[in-house]
């Protein structure tokens, strides 16, 4: 099943005349210059056929079936020799045009299979007539809960905020029927947290203040009103639902969000169930020498100290974000309860620049900062803030967590001291400016080096050329050059801590790199402007930068990194005994895909099959379309 370039699928509504136009055009231009008040569109695939674009779609008496959410693969013996089949990234994701009296077979496909569907009668695109499918009930436990706490006593500052939630996730969850399981079983997780919140403001915690639960709130808000209009934009009745993303109005984007979702849930599984932020905390039952006095080839720095730990319960929190979304604005985001992409993935991510491997640096984030929340101290607390003070005064911490935690604030310290002519005279007041003032730059750094060494294999030249294409979408990117070029190299650093010289070697290895990138690409000015900052301030600036981020390296790298979870987490049991062999046109080292054939091939990881496909030097949108059915469709188990 060959999917063809990109159509769009035009609907309006004339004023004049109570009708429903529907037409196909080959251009985006054709749409717009005869565009109305009501007009949407939506991009469509034809699959197996080249329509022609100096006739008129669809002509004649035709009926229109929309079903999904299936491949359409599935969908091969309900087609004929007269049945046209069109594609797109809405949750409705099949059409099929076709003559009347076929229509009773795929009906009946639909509703043995349990799939949404909906059927326009047209007749020289004129829509005569609309009939639906059964839709699943909407959860009416979960929707009583909503009304309950849309009616019960609310703080001022947040009741217009819950307000706007209750009525937002009921339309969400109503919706959500023909979504896996696993789906509404993320969304009721959301419910919990928001309870949740609530309950901790009503109870008077000291660290949940009203104003800290409405930017929880506000920040599942917009992700909910994103991921419904975006997702179920297309649903019965297509006619009367709208998606905000203007070129995908029609139809939305539920497919393209099942894709991203069903990513989302392979790293909850994999990397959530390692509990790598409870495994960092039972380090305090170990005991460690002064870690600032340990030599860099000593054993204790390569032994897997997560993967040692023992975490044998089968109770734990989830702690990767589980509502996923695209945003024009957000672009790569995470937060404790959303996860987001940029919109121009939708239409481009075959290619580097907007690859969803990059996601992997958001989830990063998550785990990280679980982490790093348990290694301050409470900044509120004065007791805590003494305690710190007192730990930095010792040789070493009375457990390994502790020496971790004072590893970590001699970083902060050292980093400081660059920026300061006189070092800071420690006290309380002084110790909340210097942790404020380095907190961001702390969990990048941890954050970088834990991307890197659990996503990108610890492998230098794959993690350069990842996370600097990626960069080239930002706005402004010159004004950040110098942040990430040591990030960069104090990322690298991750494989020559033991070597002498390390800092120079990481410094070698990110220049090739970026060499070789600026080779492929030598129109991104900042990729030049990276090499002329490396060559031009790597003695006077970046290495004395670089030293100072050691101990954050190697805490990541020693006590956050595990050969185990790593392994874990990128195996691929789905390949095809062709690695290394000369396979079929399109197929990449150790799958049977064939890129851009609709094949319900079975994957096991994402992550390994983003790696081999999306590396196209030009963004396409039905390659993108490819991506994402791989994604929603084809991934199995866990």
């Amino acid at each position: 099943m060959k999917v063809d370039r990109q159509w769009f699928l035009v609907l309006e509504r004339h004023e004049q005349a109570p009708i429903r136009r529907v037409r196909i055009v080959p251009t985006l231009k054709d749409a717009l210059v005869e565009w109305g008040p009501s007009t949407r569109i939506s991009p469509i695939f034809p699959v197996g056929f080249v329509p022609s674009a100096s006739s008129p779609h669809p002509s004649g008496k035709k009926c229109l079936i929309f079903v999904g959410p299936v491949h359409p693969e599935r969908l091969e013996d309900c087609l004929t020799d007269k049945t046209e089949l069109w594609v797109s990234l809405g949750l409705l994701n099949n059409l099929l045009i076709l003559p009347s009296g076929a229509v009773p077979k795929v009906i009946e496909w639909a509703r043995q299979n349990k799939a949404l569907f909906e059927v326009w009668e047209t007749n020289d695109g004129v829509v005569e007539r609309v009939d639906f499918g059964p839709r699943d009930k909407p959860p009416s436990d979960l929707l009583k809960e909503l009304g309950d706490l849309a009616s019960g006593h609310l703080p001022q500052e947040v009741r217009d905020a819950v307000h706007e939630y209750c009525p937002l996730m009921a339309a969400t969850v109503s919706r959500c029927g023909s979504f896996p399981n696993r789906m509404l079983s993320d969304l009721r997780k959301i419910h919990r947290y928001v309870l949740g919140s609530l309950s901790e403001l009503e109870a008077g915690r000291k660290d949940v203040t009203r104003y800290s639960v409405l930017g929880q709130l506000l920040s599942v808000n917009a992700g909910l009103s994103r991921f419904s209009s975006q997702t179920f934009a297309g649903t019965s009745p297509i006619s009367e639902t709208e998606c905000h993303f203007w070129s995908h109005s029609l139809l939305g984007i539920g497919v393209a969000t099942l894709g991203l979702w069903q990513l989302n849930s392979f790293l909850e599984d994999r990397l959530g169930k390692a509990r790598i932020p409870e495994r960092f905390l039972r380090l305090d039952g170990l005991n460690a020498a002064d870690l600032t006095r340990l030599g860099a080839n000593d054993p204790f720095w390569s032994g897997d100290h997560l993967g040692g730990v023992n975490c044998s319960s089968s109770n734990y929190e989830p702690i990767i974000p589980s509502l996923t979304y695209f945003s024009g604005r957000d672009g790569f985001k995470s937060t404790p309860t959303t996860l987001s992409a940029p919109l121009a993935c939708v239409s481009s991510c075959n290619s580097p620049r907007w690859s969803l491997l990059t996601l992997t640096h958001e989830i990063s984030h998550t785990i990280v900062k679980s982490v790093v929340s348990e290694l301050y101290p409470n900044l509120a607390s004065n007791q805590e803030l003494l305690s710190t003070l007192a730990l930095l005064e010792k040789r070493r911490g009375a457990n390994l967590l502790e020496e971790i935690r004072r590893l970590l604030l001699i970083s902060i310290i050292k980093m400081d001291n660059l920026h300061n002519t006189d070092p800071v005279d420690l006290n309380e007041e002084s110790l909340v400016v210097l942790i404020e003032r380095w907190e961001r730059e702390v969990e990048e750094i941890l954050v970088h080096v834990f991307d890197f060494l659990y996503f990108y294999g610890r492998n230098p030249d794959a993690y350069v050329v990842g996370i600097w294409t990626s960069w080239g979408t930002i706005p402004n990117i010159s004004n950040r050059i110098r942040d990430y070029v040591i990030r960069t190299i104090s990322t690298v650093l991750a494989v020559h801590l033991p070597r002498k010289g390390g800092e120079e070697a990481s410094r070698n290895q990110v220049r090739r790199a970026l060499k070789a990138l600026q080779a492929d690409n030598p129109s991104d000015g900042y990729i030049k402007a990276a090499i002329k900052y490396i060559d031009k301030h790597w003695e006077d600036e970046i290495r004395s930068q670089i030293s100072a981020r050691r101990h954050l390296v190697r805490i990541a790298r020693s006590f956050l990194f595990s050969e185990k979870i790593a392994t874990a987490l990128r195996t691929e049991s789905e390949i095809s005994g062709r690695a290394g062999e000369k396979g079929r046109a399109g197929e990449k080292e150790g799958y049977s895909l064939k890129q851009g054939q609709l094949e319900l091939r079975p994957i096991r990881n994402p992550l390994h099959f983003l790696e081999q496909y999306t590396s196209s030097k030009s963004p396409s949108p039905a390659g993108s379309l490819w991506i994402f059915y791989v994604l929603a469709f084809c991934v199995q188990g866990k």
